[in-house]
């Protein structure tokens, strides 16, 4: 038996120039609500990006400004420290700059005056010595008379044995004299 077909009921005709009208006006009207809800999107993103960036340079100012601090802090004790070892090492070299300085002076003024004391004896010694051999030294002066006379004697007297044997004294003795006075300037010089 052959199936039985059931009929579709038949719609009135109508203008599909209006529900085109209203399908395109639908359309258009989901496209601008599409079109600025992306709109409004975009712009909450970059409003959301735009914070996010302020916050980070915010957090980044806050670290870098304690970093700094803690430099600084750390420059200051560092440089206290160092200062506070400077003080102490300079004030150790001075005081033992000072010391050295004492007994140098010290050291010198026992060196001047023992060699003061030396030369000052050296000198006295000179003087006396040259005093002793100059020609103004009365005992020199009269041993040279005498041997001036003595000779003068000996041209003049006829005992030659007698003239020879004052002569020969007398300038043996100014041999000895001269000798000894020698032997001393040269044991002190």
């Amino acid at each position: 038996m052959p199936k039985k077909r059931h009929a579709v009921p038949v719609r009135p005709y109508s203008d599909p120039s209006r529900n085109v009208t209203e399908l395109v006006s639908s359309e258009s009207h989901y496209l601008r609500n599409t079109i600025a809800a992306e709109s409004k999107y975009q712009s909450e993103l970059r409003n959301a990006e735009t914070r996010r960036l302020d916050e980070l340079a915010q957090l980044r100012f806050q670290y870098d400004t304690r970093i700094a601090e803690n430099l600084r802090v750390e420059v200051k004790t560092t440089s206290e420290l160092i200062s506070a070892q400077l003080v102490k090492e300079t004030t150790s070299l001075s005081s033992q700059i000072a010391v050295a300085t004492l007994a140098l002076t010290n050291q010198i003024t026992m060196s001047t005056n023992v060699l003061s004391t030396r030369v000052s004896a050296l000198e006295q010694f000179r003087w006396e010595v040259a005093g002793k051999t100059s020609v103004t030294d009365p005992a020199t002066a009269e041993a040279l008379r005498a041997m001036a006379a003595a000779i003068g004697n000996l041209k003049s007297t006829d005992d030659t044995a007698r003239g020879r044997g004052d002569i020969l004294g007398w300038i043996f003795g100014a041999v000895m004299a001269i000798a000894a006075v020698a032997a001393a300037v040269f044991k002190h010089g």
